[in-house]
């Protein structure tokens, strides 16, 4: 690849994942995927927005202040918060349903995925990974697209 921080279509890594989905992966399998977006742990350079944050504070910033700069179609929001875990809701942003001309732009597979990414975010402060549950998602018929992190 010539440009590395080039953009890449949301539809090429659902394209991508229903792929593997064919060839046998399952949820979990996703969810991992998404664990290595910070493979390098807190040694990766996106770590030092992180280090000496709480793991509440870990998801706090990742959401209000660096998903966007990564994510261009979903907005994130915490829905619900205990001391020990929270709810995260995405949305597809307006402007992407207008461009799209549906809200289902990705699918099943990159919501695992995603959930995955999340999950991981904890490593950029030198803690575990967090555990996730998946709870609902606009491609089963549900109104929202749902997971919760616990530490």
């Amino acid at each position: 690849m010539d440009k590395p921080d080039e953009k890449v279509s949301i539809r090429l890594l659902a394209d991508l994942l229903t792929h593997l989905s064919r060839r046998g992966f399952i949820a979990h399998d996703f969810i991992k995927m998404g664990w290595h977006s910070v493979s390098l742990g807190a040694n990766a350079p996106l770590s030092m927005h992180f280090k000496g944050l709480s793991q509440m504070g870990v998801f706090e910033k990742l959401i209000d202040e660096v998903a966007h700069v990564y994510e261009e179609n979903f907005d994130y929001r915490i829905v619900k918060a205990t001391s020990r875990s929270i709810q995260v809701r995405s949305t597809l942003k307006a402007s992407k349903t207008e461009d799209f001309k549906t809200n289902k732009v990705d699918n099943l597979f990159v919501s695992y995925y995603r959930q995955g990414v999340f999950a991981a975010h904890l490593k950029h402060a030198g803690y575990p990974i967090a555990n996730s549950t998946f709870l609902s998602s606009i491609h089963l018929g549900h109104d929202t697209e749902d997971f919760s992190l616990s530490w």
